[in-house]
């Protein structure tokens, strides 16, 4: 966890209880690296670790969620399995083989019932290069 909290104190230039809640959430979500350093992408950049005062955006952006769970808010525990089983989704069936850039942007355009969405832009593009710093962080 201490490689996590290293990642997280790169993005958001400190380390307070959102940051604490997200990194054990993530952790306790998956072993693997690329997965956590994405979940530590999108928790930053959908609600910069939901520090206080932030618009409302459910932990890890989880919007299309709560709005199918009739604005039941979820812990930062069940939102990162949520983000995680979203993404791992997009990856193998929405847009199978796809690349975290066009991952990202299927992630935050919404994951509706449409065939359209698996691209790349400008906020994903961004995704990935956070996400190679801070994949850098959590390698040995």
């Amino acid at each position: 966890m201490t490689r996590l909290l290293m990642a997280i104190l790169m993005l958001a230039g400190h380390i307070g209880a959102g940051e604490r809640a997200h990194a054990r959430a993530i952790c306790r979500a998956t072993r693997d690296p690329m997965e956590r350093a994405v979940l530590v992408v999108i928790a930053w950049s959908e609600t910069r670790f939901a520090r206080r005062g932030h618009d409302g955006t459910p932990a890890f952006g989880i919007v299309d969620w709560v709005r199918t769970h009739r604005g039941h808010r979820p812990s930062i525990a069940r939102a990162a399995r949520v983000a995680l089983h979203a993404l791992r989704y997009i990856r193998r069936v929405r847009c199978p083989g796809a690349g975290w850039g066009v991952t990202l942007g299927r992630y935050h355009h919404g994951n509706g019932l449409h065939d359209g969405g698996c691209y790349e832009d400008r906020l994903s593009r961004r995704q990935v290069e956070m996400l190679w710093g801070v994949r850098a962080r959590l390698s040995p």
